[in-house]
């Protein structure tokens, strides 16, 4: 069985500090069993991430 997951996140960060964390956080992310692929996104209008 597959799934996708989709999360949107709004927050007070700066995008630099966002981004910052987004990076330091992706390798546990990536190492999770079970995704096939996993995404990080910004949106530069709004300055919300995402993560599919």
């Amino acid at each position: 069985m597959r799934a996708i997951l989709s999360v949107r996140i709004s927050s007070p960060l700066p995008a630099d500090e966002l981004v910052r964390r987004m990076n330091a956080r992706a390798a546990d992310f990536a190492a999770v069993s079970g995704l096939v692929q996993k995404s990080f996104g910004l949106d530069p209008l709004s300055g919300d991430i995402c993560g599919i």
